[in-house]
């Protein structure tokens, strides 16, 4: 079996802020089959049997070596394709602890951990993390 192909597959997505109004973005390793793009996360797949929260906070603490608190759910998006279908929950979460790094550099890791301020952004971002971030800036006055 394969999967997102033969079963659906789970992956929680995320943007890590800050008090000034900042996003956390990574940047693919340069030589990753998934281009070269930054993104709000490094690899986020839900193992079978955990929780999304919890592998969430796993893969944030095993990627960039920081703990984070939920700010706020955002969302579920649901992907459906000819050749894929995943679930994903969206949250918004600020640092208390550590200092963002790469853990992984390889072939499929983070390069590049950056903050930007909203007004500028890379021009390559993913689109799932522009959705987020988008939703970030409509929700920032209530948060």
């Amino acid at each position: 079996m394969k999967a997102w192909i033969d079963y659906i597959g789970v992956w929680v997505w995320w943007l890590v802020v800050n008090d000034n109004w900042q996003v956390l973005l990574m940047k693919r390793w340069p030589k990753s089959k998934i281009l070269a793009w930054y993104r709000s996360q490094p690899w986020w797949a839900v193992e079978f049997g955990e929780r999304a929260e919890n592998a969430m906070f796993r893969e944030i603490k095993e990627e960039l070596d920081i703990e984070v608190e939920v700010v706020r759910f955002v969302w579920i998006t649901e992907t459906l394709s000819e050749w894929q279908h995943w679930v994903n929950p969206s949250y918004i979460l600020k640092i208390k602890s550590g200092t963002p790094k790469p853990m992984e550099k390889d072939k499929w890791k983070v390069d590049e951990v950056r903050r930007f301020d909203l007004d500028s952004l890379p021009e390559l971002i993913t689109p799932y993390t522009i959705d987020t971030i988008n939703a970030y800036k409509k929700l920032k006055n209530s948060l």
